[in-house]
């Protein structure tokens, strides 16, 4: 139980560090897609659950940027 809770919290922060990454530098899609499959292969119970909602927030930040720049 333990060993899976700190596998959680590492899984957020290497989560919160890639986004980060993203949103300051947007690197290249096969980038970032490598970045996620390399998260998910770590701990993909997880990711399941959670990528489902951050790539969701991510995708309306992005459409209302786009929104507001037009």
């Amino acid at each position: 139980q333990h060993n899976e809770e700190s596998q959680y919290y590492a899984t957020i922060s290497f989560l919160f560090y890639v986004s980060v990454i993203v949103l300051n530098y947007r690197m290249d899609l096969s980038v970032i897609v490598a970045q996620y499959l390399y998260i998910f292969s770590l701990s993909w119970k997880f990711i399941i659950n959670y990528s489902f909602q951050s790539l969701i927030s991510f995708v309306n930040k992005h459409l209302n940027r786009i929104n507001l720049e037009v």
